[in-house]
């Protein structure tokens, strides 16, 4: 059985032009906000707990590919660019399940988007002290998993001067945003 995911834009200007303070707050904690809208949207209606969350008309934090900083992580950012590579899609565990070899518990970690497996620093289980990384081993019928790639973006050749190379990004994309790139 297939979920359907159903989108809700929220446009910025016009929630901006409502209440400048829950605009600020989306753009300076996208994470936090998104987290808080979808929670209000499964309050309102079950169906709609797989709902992702999209902004529109949005320009308060687009730096060019080249200005792009630390002062940006966390913060919504809108990025203008061609993509001029992409990695085939691979799914990746988002939350991996891992059973003890002593005592059988499940224990689930979220996984990091860009490295490697995590394992559990020390299992779940109530009497059990294993601490022990070869003492896990993986289940795939209990993780979850998504789809990833990588990208690389390439600023526009209109916002380099004096002949500058175009700067590229390479970022990592997950979920059906993955599976939409060209």
């Amino acid at each position: 059985e297939t979920e359907l995911q159903e989108n809700i834009t929220i446009d910025y200007k016009q929630l901006a032009e409502f209440d400048q303070t829950i605009a600020d707050d989306l753009a300076n904690s996208p994470d936090q906000w998104i987290t808080n809208a979808k929670a209000a949207l499964r309050d309102y209606e079950d169906h709609l707990e797989n709902t992702r969350v999209l902004v529109s008309n949005y320009e308060k934090y687009n730096p060019a590919i080249r200005n792009l900083r630390d002062k940006h992580f966390g913060k919504l950012t809108r990025l203008d660019g061609t993509v001029s590579k992409a990695t085939s899609i691979l799914p990746k565990a988002d939350v991996a399940a891992f059973e003890c070899q002593v005592c059988g518990t499940v224990t689930k970690v979220k996984q990091p988007l860009d490295s490697d497996l995590e394992y559990p620093r020390v299992c779940s289980g109530e009497d059990c002290d294993n601490r022990t990384e070869r003492k896990f081993r993986v289940n795939p019928t209990l993780s979850n998993t998504i789809n990833c790639r990588k990208i690389e973006i390439q600023e526009p050749p209109e916002e380099t001067s004096g002949g500058q190379t175009p700067e590229t990004q390479t970022f990592t994309v997950k979920g059906d945003i993955a599976d939409n790139i060209t």
